[in-house]
């Protein structure tokens, strides 16, 4: 407040804009580029960028809680054309209020899609029996898997030292260039764009190594809390939400699913949180066991470049392994089916993945079943 401007509730705007200003990150931007402020920083670097990356995820779901709220708005997304899912409230002669799941591409883009209307609790039906058939482990599986992961984390717990030196100095020597930097642009060495583009390359830079620093000084004893209750979740969680409030199932969904594909009045398939996906493969287990054999080179690797990836997940393709960042396209299977794991395409690829062939990133050729006969493009002959 002021002697002009009374104390008043900041707006959602004003909100919004503090969270990403990195001003609380001690720095200070002139000309668009930015600099180490003399200010004490309000918040880390990897709290900071946590909280960037659940304000882009809440964005990037389309959901708008404040205009017809449910707890699967934003997730549900059409099996036909792969349009978003939006909800309606249609009011019979008596005043009874009846609202639908509908699909945004046929009512707003006039795409021909087949999708018709369905009631939102038979979509909650749906996703109670989708979740309780295929999201789900028991307590054998449930407890193989955390033996093999925590003995996994002991032995990345074991490195993790090496790992933080290795980050520590690319961070020294990060500082170090953007000193310079700063220097060469006030001396007129430097055009103002230059400078702009390399600063955006050492902020980026250097939120990669601080994040990584992050993760491996994280507590053990939290990461194994974490895992139990991913665990629980595979167990548990079609019970928890079968018989949670909406906001619970709304987190619920939120943690364990990006999407809900709907064909009819069915949930046809899901994709998973890179978490689940990881926890619910068949394999794994003997993939962890590669890994863990191969750790000791690929680190090495990593130490020398002061890189890593960080966290790492698996979607399985056949014999195929895709890790985040990293895919061998020319090992990609011919069949679209094996793209997606069982738990998320049950019934094998969506419609609108069979009529799109771009949807499947690295399958070579078109995906469209019976384009040309077995004759090719030419008339019959006797000898055909």
């Amino acid at each position: 407040p002021s002697r002009k401007l009374s104390a008043r509730p900041m707006s959602i705007n004003a909100v919004n804009n503090m969270l990403r200003n990195r001003y609380y990150l001690g720095m200070v931007s002139y000309e668009g580029v930015l600099y180490q402020g003399r200010h004490e920083p309000l918040v880390d670097e990897a709290t900071f960028e946590a909280v960037q990356a659940i304000m882009a995820a809440r964005k990037n779901s389309g959901e708008k809680p404040q205009k017809r709220p449910h707890h699967l708005k934003g997730r549900l997304f059409c099996g036909y054309c792969g349009t978003r899912l939006g909800i309606s409230f249609s009011r019979g002669h008596q005043g009874t209020v009846y609202p639908y799941f509908y699909c945004l591409g046929r009512q707003k883009r006039k795409n021909s899609c087949h999708q018709g209307f369905v009631p939102v609790e038979v979509i909650e039906a749906a996703a109670v029996e989708y979740w309780k058939q295929h999201v789900r482990l028991d307590e054998q599986r449930s407890a193989e898997i955390r033996q093999v992961i925590m003995n996994w984390l002991l032995t990345q717990q074991a490195s993790s030292g090496k790992t933080i030196a290795v980050q520590r100095r690319r961070i020294e020597k990060l500082e170090r260039e953007q000193a310079k930097l700063t220097q060469a642009y006030l001396a007129d060495a430097l055009p103002l764009d230059a400078l702009k583009t390399e600063q955006e390359r050492i902020q980026r830079e250097l939120g990669q190594a601080r994040t990584l620093i992050g993760q491996y000084q994280q507590d053990y004893q939290a990461l194994e809390a974490a895992l139990d209750h991913a665990l629980l979740m595979c167990r548990y969680g079609a019970l928890a939400y079968q018989h949670a409030e909406p906001e619970v199932r709304r987190q619920l969904v939120q943690a364990a699913f990006d999407k809900l594909w709907v064909v009819g009045a069915e949930i046809v398939g899901v994709d998973l949180k890179a978490g689940y996906v990881t926890l619910l493969d068949d394999e794994l287990m003997a993939e962890l066991e590669r890994v863990s054999q191969a750790d000791s080179t690929q680190n090495s690797a990593e130490s020398a470049n002061g890189l890593s990836d960080g966290a790492t997940y698996y979607r399985r393709s056949g014999t195929v392994w895709e890790s985040a960042g990293v895919l061998e396209l020319d090992l990609l299977p011919q069949a679209e089916e094996d793209w997606w794991l069982p738990v998320e395409r049950p019934s094998g690829r969506l419609p609108w993945e069979a009529k799109d062939p771009k949807q499947l990133v690295g399958v070579r050729g078109s995906n469209i079943d019976g384009v040309v006969g077995a004759t090719g493009f030419e008339p019959v002959t006797p000898r055909l």
